[in-house]
């Protein structure tokens, strides 16, 4: 049966994020919202897109990489606040269970440690958010490479070369 203190694990997690965006909703500032649509493809050749199209795929771009600049640094809020908790969680296990002075006692808890249920709640939450901070850096990536081709473009075209591959 779980403990009492890991039923909300999750909730317990989001606490510090949840709290962050507390706090900037107080300043009157907000993290950018999702776009309603998704996020822009590019053609293979860039230089055959117009002017009018190619400031448009910028404007959606730029709109998604502040979108997910805000969830990847929530997943990163919670993604400490879930080492924290594993930290915490194996520094109680140790103390609980410490049996005397011997140093080579430590390294035997810290192992059974890794096999507390609430220890291994925990260090799945703790993968749980790394996974997802991955993902978000992924599509920062994406996004931010999409991004800086059509800044390559729209500098090219603004800048009076006539070669389209300059």
């Amino acid at each position: 049966m779980p403990n009492v203190e890991t039923v909300d694990l999750g909730k317990r997690l989001a606490q510090q994020s949840i709290a962050a965006r507390a706090k900037l909703e107080r300043e009157n500032l907000d993290l950018p919202g999702r776009p309603k649509y998704a996020i822009p493809n590019l053609r293979q050749d860039i230089t055959e897109v117009d002017d009018r199209e190619l400031m448009r795929l910028s404007v959606r771009l730029t709109n998604y990489q502040d979108h997910i600049a805000g969830l990847l640094a929530i997943c990163e809020i919670d993604e400490t606040a879930a080492n924290s908790e594993l930290d915490l969680a194996k520094a109680k296990y140790l103390a609980k269970t410490w049996a005397g002075p011997s140093e080579s006692r430590v390294a035997v808890q810290k192992a059974e440690a890794l096999m507390d249920p609430e220890v291994q709640e925990i260090q799945a939450a703790v993968e749980k958010s790394r996974a997802q901070r991955k993902l978000y850096n992924v599509l920062v990536e994406t996004v931010s490479h999409r991004a800086a081709v059509i800044s390559r473009e729209l500098t090219r075209r603004t800048s009076g070369s006539t070669s389209r591959y300059s």
